[in-house]
């Protein structure tokens, strides 16, 4: 099965490392972002998808966009059986999804139709849900609305963080795409079991904005804790302490109903800090262009 891989970020990669250990299916392009300057040095920096693809001599391709006819006629030209698209980051018009025998395929990490859009996994966290799922969906014009040809889901138990919950999505997603593959290779599509997905029910993950970043000391220790935990390894929560900026990657509520103090108080030299209700202690922190550090080393060099 000649399959075509378009993907961009870290979650992508044990999909593309999976497709990749079967000798069944052969990765004819990989489809990624285009490589950019980032850094003080301004290197240029490719994408990790990109950097499989030149570990495994696989053509890649990165346009702007599919607007122009020869992205097209590239695409075409790969003559490709199906394309799976995870966490890509540009929109695929009709004229591309349309190409390949049997479409292209979307790994999305939510229980659709709730948290359609760019940013489900952070939305699944901070909104404290108790469910949520990796579905493969068929890819269609809308966004996240295609129909569900597979589904895992996954019980939460609040104590993930971005990070750690990618990490077990993508792993999910990686084993569920071979299975599918496999099922589509064989024309056994009776094994399928579609679910159509219901427009009314459907909620959207917006992108993660740097002002949502900010702490709000004003809201509940419990909603800070969800913030932080599900920004953690993305953009990452920060605050202002001391004129510092200051990134917390985990926490820990160290009472639940405090209202003794205005919120946003430093309460002692464990920086036990007072929200509108309860107190949080940052556990993991970072300071602007210092290392992470954990709550002990952090306070070691630094004066509250």
């Amino acid at each position: 099965m000649k399959i075509i891989f378009m993907g961009t970020a870290l979650f992508a990669c044990p999909s593309l490392n999976k497709i990749l250990q079967e000798k069944d299916f052969e990765v004819v392009g990989i489809y990624t972002r285009e490589p950019k300057n980032a850094g003080r040095g301004q290197n240029i920096q490719i994408s990790p998808i990109h950097q499989i693809g030149i570990n495994n001599n696989i053509p890649i391709f990165y346009p702007k966009n599919f607007k122009e006819i020869e992205s097209i006629k590239q695409f075409k030209s790969l003559n490709a059986d199906i394309a799976v698209v995870v966490a890509y980051g540009l929109l695929i018009p009709k004229d591309i999804l349309d190409i390949p025998k049997y479409g292209c395929i979307n790994i999305h990490p939510s229980l659709l139709p709730r948290w359609r859009g760019a940013a489900p996994i952070q939305r699944t966290i901070i909104a404290a849900d108790k469910i949520t799922a990796v579905d493969i969906i068929q890819m269609n014009e809308g966004l996240d609305t295609g129909d569900i040809l597979m589904r895992k889901e996954v019980i939460l138990n609040g104590d993930e963080t971005y990070q750690s919950l990618s990490l077990k999505l993508s792993s999910i997603g990686a084993e569920q795409l071979t299975e599918l593959l496999k099922i589509i290779k064989s024309n056994k599509f009776n094994q399928i079991n579609v679910i159509n997905q219901n427009n009314k029910d459907a909620t959207y993950a917006s992108k993660i904005t740097k002002e949502e970043t900010i702490i709000n000391w004003q809201e509940d220790c419990e909603t800070i804790i969800r913030k932080i935990r599900g920004l953690s390894g993305s953009l990452t929560a920060q605050f202002n302490l001391n004129n510092n900026i200051i990134k917390i990657y985990d926490a820990k509520i160290i009472d639940k109903f405090s209202t003794n103090y205005p919120p946003s108080t430093i309460l002692n030299n464990s920086l036990h800090i007072q929200c509108s209700r309860g107190v949080i202690q940052p556990t993991i922190l970072q300071r602007q262009g210092k290392k992470i550090m954990e709550i002990k080393e952090f306070l070691l060099g630094f004066k509250l």
